[in-house]
């Protein structure tokens, strides 16, 4: 009887670690999902800040904005013209690559999710191997 006893304590004990270790995993796992939301979310406002830089450059080159500057003559009309086509293309360059560096910790946490989710899928030992 005792022996019983004994051998259903240590079952206990592992189930009990079995329960902690998939708790902790879960923990692990939603904490990384939750990382990659974060960072997933500016994606879209990147986008549309490239989007709109896009279109202001079309904007700028298209209306007479250029050619104002260019009668100011010389070096300093010439300086500002190349000033002005240039910004927005610069800026939405900075916002593609905030874009590509949120991506690349999108598939890091998603990555770090799945391992520790494999956790989970882990038998735990039964002791007698």
């Amino acid at each position: 009887s005792a022996f019983y006893l004994s051998e259903c304590e240590n079952v206990l004990a592992r189930a009990t670690d079995a329960v902690a270790l998939k708790a902790r995993s879960a923990a692990v796992c939603d904490t990384y999902a939750n990382q990659g939301a974060r960072s997933a979310a500016i994606l879209p406002f990147t986008s549309a800040l490239s989007s709109l830089c896009a279109a202001a450059t079309a904007a700028i080159v298209e209306l007479p904005w250029l050619e104002s500057l260019a009668g100011i003559g010389g070096l300093p009309g010439t300086i500002s013209s190349v000033a002005l086509v240039a910004f927005f293309p610069s800026l939405s360059s900075l916002f593609a690559a905030a874009a590509s560096v949120s991506k690349a910790r999108c598939e890091v946490d998603a990555e770090a999710a799945i391992q520790a989710a494999a956790t989970l899928a882990l038998e735990y030992g039964d002791g007698n191997e």
